[in-house]
């Protein structure tokens, strides 16, 4: 790693921070008796953390000039066939090894079940809990932890009344270790609560349209869990993604599920296909929502006088975490079609106080200089990323730990759950296919599964003059 402080923010790093069964399956498609059941709805010692100043820190190839002062910028004019990973390019295309997201979700609607793989390599058992038997409940008993639980919307258990297990967590968000409400049974149509019986239909009563609070006692055998209102698109959770699953399949967003015996991703690839049931992972079923879901609105739209030239602002807010991004517009976008791009992530140190220990303020200048001498383009400005979203004093503690001689690890990730919020931004402005300025190919290779097409790359280079 170059020891020269002002590259040390050019080169994507991570710090060390310290502190820091063989059941036969019975499941076929079939009508459920229960009333409602089929209505159908239109690391503990140290851990590793990105503190690059910025998720777009691609200029790594770039020396920093001693004074703050702008410099311009020599463009190397194109680079044609812009390198697109397929994985990255299409959100509707699986990890290797794993089934298509649609077909999980016809396999939901049907009433089978889908193996589900969380960020841990942990598999979960899903199906929809409006249509399970006494059968899918023996099933799930037999081939899971003996546990089942219902994710369900914050909608229908406040509906219910059914209150979190642990209340402690204040005005915040739960976590998903405290997202389990109390334990439920249904009180129509069963006895102690444990049989496959007693168990499917306090799943249908959760799932019903007409069940309400006092048709459930507590504490029971079957364990609800709340799941965030924004699904996969909050949180990439087992619950969320069981219950998105169902809700894409057009049923009452409340799913099964179970934490399977067999585990390891060999073990579960090998229990998914023996019996037929997609295997899906929680990471695709993300993307697949990025790409269908608007995550972004636009707010406001001014005339921006710039030191470059006149712009016009436009400024959106996340639906997933209310941060405010901006966007500067020069011209007329027209057909949207090779439009000169730039996606700038947020750099408190660079952008504004000057540091030197990255190159952020200048490829900022240069992009919005590049754009005003074309006449026509579009910079993003994308908040929240500060060191890689672990925030500003981490990224300050990693400099000082630098400076004490700490070893750090490189990183070239890019922060994919940003692909969807930069490009809906493009979309909206209108943009179709570009000219994107960027020295690092893999800084945005999935803005062409979100309907827009990179025709080149131009690679910014510094120069003295």
């Amino acid at each position: 790693m170059d020891s020269n402080p002002q590259r040390m923010d050019c080169l994507m790093f991570r710090a060390l921070v310290p502190g820091a069964s063989t059941a036969l399956c019975p499941r076929a498609p079939r009508a459920s008796n229960y009333p409602g059941a089929a209505v159908r709805f239109p690391l503990p010692a140290s851990r590793r953390s990105g503190l690059c100043c910025k998720a777009a820190s691609d200029d790594d190839a770039a020396t920093r000039a001693p004074g703050l002062e702008t410099i311009s910028a020599q463009i190397t004019p194109v680079i044609d066939k812009f390198f697109v990973s397929d994985v990255q390019g299409d959100p509707d295309k699986p990890m290797e090894g794993f089934s298509q997201i649609s077909e999980a979700i016809e396999a939901i609607g049907e009433g089978k079940y889908v193996v589900l793989v969380d960020g841990k390599d942990t598999g979960h058992l899903v199906m929809a809990a409006s249509l399970i038997t006494p059968q899918d409940a023996h099933f799930f008993v037999k081939a899971g932890s003996g546990l089942m639980y219902c994710p369900m919307s914050p909608k229908l258990l406040d509906r219910l009344r059914i209150q979190l297990m642990v209340r402690e967590h204040g005005e915040n968000e739960p976590t998903p270790e405290q997202a389990q409400t109390v334990s439920v049974d249904a009180k129509l149509g069963t006895t102690t609560g444990v049989s496959s019986q007693d168990r499917a239909n306090t799943i249908l009563a959760l799932a019903s349209p007409d069940s309400r609070s006092e048709h459930f006692r507590k504490p029971g055998h079957i364990y609800p869990i709340r799941t965030h209102r924004d699904g996969v698109l909050y949180r990439l959770g087992f619950a969320e993604a069981a219950m998105d699953l169902v809700t894409l399949a057009g049923l009452p967003s409340v799913a099964v599920t179970t934490h399977l015996a067999v585990q390891g991703l060999p073990e579960l690839s090998k229990f998914a296909a023996q019996r037929g049931f997609p295997f899906i992972k929680v990471a695709d079923l993300g993307r697949y929502m990025k790409k269908r879901e608007k995550l972004v609105e636009r707010t406001a739209v001014a005339r921006l006088p710039t030191k470059w030239g006149d712009f016009k602002a436009y400024s959106y807010k996340s639906k997933l975490n209310s941060i405010e991004h901006v966007a500067y517009v020069k011209g007329d976008i027209g057909d949207g079609q090779d439009v000169l791009v730039r996606v700038h992530s947020e750099c408190l140190t660079g952008d504004i106080l000057g540091s030197l220990r990255c190159p952020c303020r200048d490829s900022l200048a240069h992009a919005m200089q590049r754009i005003e001498s074309a006449g026509r383009g579009v910079l993003v400005y994308l908040r929240g990323h500060e060191g890689m979203r672990v925030g500003l004093a981490e990224k300050l503690s990693a400099y000082s730990m630098m400076d004490g001689g700490e070893s750090i690890v490189e990183e070239t990730a890019v922060d994919s759950r940003d692909y969807g919020i930069g490009a809906q931004i493009l979309r909206d402005i209108g943009v179709r296919t570009m000219r994107l300025m960027t020295n690092n190919p893999a800084k945005f290779l999935g803005l062409r599964g979100y309907g827009l097409a990179v025709t080149s790359r131009i690679p910014v280079s510094r120069g003295s003059s």
